[in-house]
């Protein structure tokens, strides 16, 4: 089920003639993407995930998941912005774009093999899938992904797409300890980001 195949044989097909929607959800993992555009080069690509590691298959380790749920990343203007770090030996929360109590995280982290399906979860709880309004809101629960000895007692995401060149997030976190919370971005490097009053400035390349 992992597996793609190309067929030579197969003539290349325009998405926009086809009547393909710019979005799809995966709903074995609840891994979302969303495109603002088929036909634009500066279009926004925006995807998360928030579910089982693996999937709704149960059991299994890998070395390839990560303890990563509403993991998110954003390519704009033909390139990538905010980014996933691919593969890495051991598996941190720190390496992707989620929050951590004091460095910590999910469950499972600091493993070469992620034990996957055993404990912890995460799920998407809303959706409002609006293509003819341009917009996409979700909401997910990740505090049960949480290690249950940081007592994270409520994370919930909101993330709200606007198909035109906007993306809404913001999070509601509760925990019965007191923590520094970390909010972490990763960036490739030709974007930068700066920080004026209480709002947040992305730039890539002269654009912003």
């Amino acid at each position: 089920r992992n597996l793609l195949w190309y067929d030579e044989t197969i003539p290349e097909q325009d998405p926009i003639s086809l009547g393909l929607p710019t979005y799809h959800f995966f709903d074995d993992i609840n891994l979302f993407t969303s495109r603002s555009a088929w036909s634009d080069d500066n279009a926004l690509l925006f995807t998360f995930k928030a579910g089982l590691p693996m999937g709704k298959t149960p059991g299994g380790d890998s070395g390839h998941a990560h303890p990563d749920e509403w993991q998110v990343s954003l390519d704009a203007y033909g390139k990538p912005l905010i980014i996933d770090d691919g593969y890495s030996y051991l598996k941190l929360t720190s390496n992707h774009n989620v929050a951590t109590f004091d460095g910590s995280g999910q469950v499972w982290e600091g493993s070469s093999s992620f034990i996957t399906n055993n404990t912890g979860s995460a799920d998407i709880i809303y959706q409002d899938i609006n293509e003819a309004a341009w917009y996409e809101y979700l909401i997910a629960d990740l505090k049960d992904i949480y290690k249950p000895g940081l007592w994270v007692t409520k994370y919930i995401r909101h993330v709200i797409f606007l198909k035109k060149n906007t993306v809404v997030m913001f999070e509601e976190i509760e925990t019965s300890l007191s923590h520094d919370i970390e909010w972490r971005l990763h960036l490739n490097q030709d974007s930068n980001f700066s920080l004026s009053g209480t709002n947040l400035f992305g730039t890539i390349s002269g654009s912003t």
